[in-house]
């Protein structure tokens, strides 16, 4: 009988510590964007993995965060 992996999800702080950023990146990358005047100015950042939200919380799957970090040469 195979044993399921069991997956684990970041929270934003967790990847903004990893990756020596603020918070405020964190969320434009899970946003594809930044407000600057007022007005959202959408980016691509080489596909980011979609967070997962349950209500208020946001997690992200490590495995695709650690995926995404080693494509783009983070």
């Amino acid at each position: 009988m195979k044993t399921q992996k069991t997956k684990k999800f970041l929270t934003k702080d967790e990847i903004a510590a990893r990756c020596g950023v603020s918070l405020n990146t964190v969320n434009n990358w899970i946003a594809g964007g930044y407000v600057r005047n007022g007005r959202f100015c959408a980016i691509d950042y080489n596909n980011f993995p979609k967070p997962i939200k349950k209500g208020r919380l946001v997690r992200i799957d490590e495995d695709e965060f650690n995926a995404w970090l080693m494509a783009s040469g983070y």
